[in-house]
């Protein structure tokens, strides 16, 4: 049996919980569904999760808040660290100064672009 490193099996960990809580998207491989509500893109990206993209599918109703609060608590039960980048996708929604801010009031920093949180 091939003994992972403390890190990698955190991360393995991790995302076994993470699929187990959601369902893939009926069209894309890459994307999981949380509550029916909330699209994800999530996978392990050297010793971190990267957070790829994040959806609420109906605007200003709190999905989005919801799906990122239960995310970030799944990250603190494995202690892994997540990164992503701000991407603002189409034209409705939360523009990138809010998308940064919106982050940052969950408890990510931002370094040059990038988000990232620390789930210890």
């Amino acid at each position: 049996m091939i003994r992972l490193q403390p890190t990698m099996q955190n991360l393995t960990d991790f995302l076994l919980e993470f699929e187990s809580r959601t369902k893939p998207h009926p069209a894309s491989r890459h994307l999981r569904v949380w509550k029916g509500r909330v699209l994800f893109e999530v996978s392990i990206f050297g010793n971190s999760i990267r957070l790829s993209y994040i959806e609420a599918m109906r605007l200003s109703q709190g999905d989005g808040t919801a799906a990122l609060k239960w995310f970030i608590k799944l990250s603190r039960t494995h202690k892994v660290t997540v990164k992503g980048s701000i991407r603002r996708m189409g034209k409705e929604g939360l523009s990138r100064l809010q998308l940064r801010q919106w982050y940052v009031k969950h408890g990510f920093t931002h370094e040059q672009g990038n988000i990232v949180y620390q789930g210890k």
